[in-house]
């Protein structure tokens, strides 16, 4: 639910109206951007997740997992704090 009165937005109706809009790839960014922050992975895992993601469509984290780079609770963690 939106309530452009008061200027707020609720978190789930930002994330659908993100997806909806194309925007997808530039949320996994910013996940990559949290996993290379905390630490988890290097600017160069990034980049080569994110070329086999353009390749095959698959999900960012899916991506780094197959890659060996994170792991399934690594990821979660990451999303915790990527608001994902």
């Amino acid at each position: 639910m939106t309530d452009l009165s008061y200027g707020a937005i609720f978190k789930d109706e930002l994330q659908r109206k993100i997806l909806s809009s194309g925007r997808m790839v530039q949320l996994k960014k910013f996940l990559g951007q949290v996993l290379v922050e905390l630490g988890m992975i290097t600017n160069n895992d990034l980049n080569t997740a994110l070329e086999k993601q353009k390749s095959t469509g698959q999900r960012l984290g899916e991506v780094l997992i197959a890659m060996g780079v994170l792991t399934p609770e690594q990821l979660e963690k990451a999303l915790g704090k990527s608001g994902g």
